[in-house]
């Protein structure tokens, strides 16, 4: 239900606040407990956070984080809670990371292409999740509609005068007919739209963890890389120093 209302009252902020979310999932192990969300951060996280790299916005974000976490141990992480102004903070910051840390990353022609596969994957989830749900939508309202009762419809002449101006036949045909059955198909195909949303939206969530894990991993790993003195990408081309 979450979903569904949250794709049709704003689909563009709701797409934005769960890819936030899923960028934070791929750093802790995230409940919501009453008010405040509990986090537990994971080992990737402990490797951001030691990583030795040159990248001034990384950085700067990466020094929010642990302002708002505190210090964290990895060998005793623990669970920390925060308030919903601190994790929407948290949550900006971490996306602030992801970012920088996907920028260096693109510059990999070999981490390029593969990530570009889960995107478009991923994207084609996202759109078949908002389709799904405006279909859904569309026919649970024809259900409303056909369930209304005769004295609430349009009647003779206003029908008629609609049907003249404007001329949407088959919506006067459907407003008209008092047939159960073809309320039940209505409700029966709204279902399984809204089943295809769900299932798409579970894909896409799927695909969007797995991309943001990349990221963070392949920066770590590019960044290693550099530090130890290997100016070979994982093509096996050489790059001069930067």
């Amino acid at each position: 239900m979450v979903l569904f209302l949250g794709v049709l009252t704003d689909p563009v902020s709701y797409a934005i606040q769960v890819e936030k979310r899923l960028r934070l999932d791929a750093l802790f192990e995230v409940s919501d407990p009453g008010k405040k969300m509990t986090l537990k951060p994971q080992p990737i996280y402990f490797d951001l956070m030691e990583v030795q790299q040159k990248n001034p916005l990384f950085e700067f974000y990466r020094n929010k984080v642990q302002c708002t976490l505190g210090w964290l141990a990895r060998d005793k992480p623990g669970e920390t809670s925060l308030n919903d102004s601190d994790a929407n903070a948290l949550e900006d910051d971490i996306n602030g990371m992801y970012y920088a840390a996907k920028t260096r990353v693109y510059l990999e022609r070999s981490y390029f292409d593969e990530l570009q596969e889960l995107q478009y994957r991923s994207d084609f989830a996202r759109s078949l999740t908002l389709t799904c749900a405006l279909i859904a939508s569309l026919y649970l309202i024809l259900a409303i509609l056909i369930y209304m009762p005769r004295e609430i419809r349009f009647n003779a002449q206003q029908m008629e005068l609609f049907r003249k101006r404007i001329g949407f036949r088959v919506l006067r045909w459907w407003l008209t007919s008092e047939g159960r059955a073809k309320l039940r198909l209505v409700l029966v195909v709204s279902v399984l739209y809204l089943i295809g949303a769900w299932c798409a939206h579970a894909a896409y969530v799927t695909e969007m963890k797995n991309y943001n894990l990349r990221v963070f991993g392949y920066y770590i790993s590019i960044v290693s890389r550099e530090n130890s003195g290997d100016h070979q990408d994982p093509s096996g081309r050489i790059r001069l120093p930067q």
